[in-house]
């Protein structure tokens, strides 16, 4: 479970969020594209910043926001500078833990090409904050973003484009994507979480008091198999979320 209240979009100010903005040079009215985590070579953001020359001809009213370090950067603000976009790409570099909240907040769309991710925690982080999703797709993800529901999962990188650009421009999709992202993100909250778990453990009880009570041997054997089928099963459904 995680803790998504930090991330919650009523904790920040419009005054706020374009006080933060001009700190890294961006105007109030200008969109944003985000990408927030560690800035490596599997994270692939590289292949976002392909797609930005033709993005930024086609909506020049926006930045690329990259929050973040590590060892791609340097890389990055080649590449940058190679595509004649370098006054258009903003890398923070690393920020406190206690701001990421509010520079997620600062997101019109957050991006991700990364083919590795294994829990996505950053993608449930931006659904709390209320910022469209556009990665590319991958089965873990597939499981828990579901295009134009909570997200978009493009399958080629040069998809990024077309689905960034509309997920600036449509304002019915954007909100129906804010509003399945903010559902999906309270399924892993750690209140959802702590329910669930709480649900396991109070079955696993009524069990084992069945298998305490039963009379025989072999009772006790069929219910310690439900026991230990039972475990396996729930532990399972606690990171579904519910269809």
């Amino acid at each position: 479970g995680l803790d998504i209240a930090p991330f919650k979009s009523t904790n920040f100010t419009i005054e706020e969020k374009n006080e933060l903005k001009a700190s890294l040079g961006i105007k109030p009215e200008e969109k944003i594209i985000l990408f927030l985590g560690r800035v490596a070579n599997e994270k692939s953001v590289d292949v976002i910043m392909d797609n930005m020359p033709s993005i930024f001809e086609d909506y020049p009213n926006c930045k690329f926001l990259i929050v973040g370090d590590g060892p791609s950067k340097k890389d990055l603000e080649e590449q940058a500078k190679k595509l004649n976009i370098a006054d258009k790409v903003i890398f923070t570099g690393k920020v406190p833990w206690s701001d990421v909240p509010k520079y997620y907040n600062l997101g019109d769309v957050f991006v991700n090409a990364s083919v590795t991710e294994t829990q996505g925690l950053t993608f449930i982080e931006a659904m709390a904050a209320e910022v469209p999703i556009v990665a590319k797709y991958a089965p873990n993800l597939s499981e828990f973003i579901k295009t134009g529901k909570n997200g978009i999962l493009v399958k080629k990188n040069t998809d990024f484009k077309d689905a960034i650009i509309k997920v600036l421009d449509d304002q019915k999709l954007r909100e129906t994507l804010i509003t399945g992202g903010n559902a999906t993100a309270e399924e892993y909250s750690i209140e959802k979480f702590g329910d669930k778990l709480e649900m396991l453990y109070s079955e696993i009880i009524k069990l084992h008091n069945a298998k305490k009570d039963a009379e025989t041997k072999e009772e006790k054997n069929v219910h310690k198999k439900t026991i230990y089928k039972r475990i396996g099963e729930k532990l399972l459904n606690l990171t579904k979320i519910k269809k």
